[in-house]
């Protein structure tokens, strides 16, 4: 069974943002391709042939290497993605952002911002812990406080 789909497209840039916003996500729901390591090849033996006695001499065995014992184990870094509390912050920052204007200009700023730092979805909720600095720029200093109070 084959299925055909035709699309046609005319090249504006909000279409093109949009589509390359689905290929993001459209890779993170893939994932990232597995790399399969292809295994040690094995050692020849050399066998002695009839002509050459020779001993061979027995192959000394390797040293035991001894592990420090107990080391501490060094502070996990915090996960790429925020955390659920820190989402409901930054949702409660981004509508207090929006109704600053009646006319949705911040609206527009946010999802021109979300579109140029390739934000999956261009969502609020899938950016990760490293572009969260530059978005909290994008905020006046009241709204700002609001992510800063715990």
């Amino acid at each position: 069974m084959d299925i055909n789909i035709k699309i046609t497209l005319d090249e504006t840039p909000a279409l093109m943002t949009s589509l390359d916003c689905l290929c993001e996500v459209l890779r993170a729901a893939i994932g990232k391709p597995q790399v399969v390591t292809p295994a040690e090849p094995e050692k020849a033996v050399s066998v002695p042939t009839a002509k050459t006695e020779t001993p061979q001499p027995e192959a000394e065995p390797a040293p035991k290497v001894v592990a420090p014992a107990a080391a501490p184990k060094p502070e996990t870094p915090k996960s790429d993605k925020l955390t659920e509390d820190e989402l409901v912050k930054l949702r409660t920052c981004t509508a207090a952002f929006f109704h600053k204007t009646p006319d949705k200009t911040n609206m527009k700023t946010m999802k021109k911002w979300l579109m140029d730092n390739h934000v999956p979805a261009c969502s609020v909720k899938n950016i990760k812990r490293d572009q969260l600095p530059d978005l909290l720029k994008l905020f006046p200093d009241d709204v700002r406080q609001m992510w800063e109070v715990k």
